[in-house]
């Protein structure tokens, strides 16, 4: 006799709220990126205020999500409204992390998670325990630092950020080496993800007419290397 699984009521309301978040946030604001917000720490809401989300990653072990979301008006942007939230994968015990808070990426251990804060009106990025405590901040710097991703091996972490006119990908070594600049474009560099053995990066670029991957071509950038 066969079974079928049936859904958690919570699994099957964080999946619809995934799916629609992730189909609506391009018509947020037009279509463009949140920017970090202002100072002010938010009072972002439960699961059933969330209207948007995005940086959905699942848990190296796959028993939690994170995922930033939005619990603001849709009609009227309000940018201190973003938090990290995770959930356990079938959609119960959903916590928010982090008010006033974006772009979240999960440590190789699954412990601590990496996100972006605003000081001073652009963003900082922060390392958070999994429970909620611990957080600290890793950078500090007047542009904005967004879109982390932790590589791998635990021993970085790339972001973008704007610290040199445009947005670049950025590379930071924890435990208080100094952070280097991988691209060196006219254009803006985005999204920065590492490869599997953590050797290498891919990104994407703001081109005429459109997007790239990479240097070009789908190229992906190493570790150590400007392109």
């Amino acid at each position: 006799m066969s079974r079928s699984r049936v859904a958690s009521p919570g699994f099957r309301r964080l999946s619809a709220l995934l799916a629609v978040g992730l189909v609506s946030f391009g018509h947020l604001g037009n279509g463009t990126r949140p920017s970090a917000a202002d100072p002010a720490e938010s009072d972002a809401g439960s699961v059933a205020e969330i209207r948007f989300v995005q940086d959905v990653a699942w848990s190296p072990d796959g028993s939690w999500i994170a995922f930033s979301g939005y619990t603001g008006s849709a009609e009227e942007y309000e940018p201190a409204k973003w938090g990290v939230f995770i959930a356990r994968s079938d959609g119960t015990d959903v916590r928010l992390l982090a008010g006033n808070a974006m772009w979240v990426s999960w440590s190789p251990d699954g412990d601590r998670l990496v996100f972006s804060a605003p000081r001073d009106g652009e963003g900082d990025l922060h390392v958070i325990g999994r429970d909620g405590t611990g957080r600290e901040p890793i950078t500090s710097h007047e542009a904005d630092d967004r879109a982390p991703a932790w590589s791998p091996d635990g021993r970085e972490i790339a972001f973008t950020s704007t610290r040199d006119g445009n947005s670049e990908v950025h590379v930071l070594t924890l435990g208080g080496a100094a952070t280097r600049r991988l691209t060196r474009n006219a254009v803006a560099d985005h999204n920065p993800a590492w490869s599997p053995d953590g050797a290498g990066l891919v990104f994407y670029r703001e081109v005429e007419g459109g997007l790239e991957l990479g240097g070009g071509g789908g190229r992906g950038l190493s570790r150590g290397g400007a392109r």
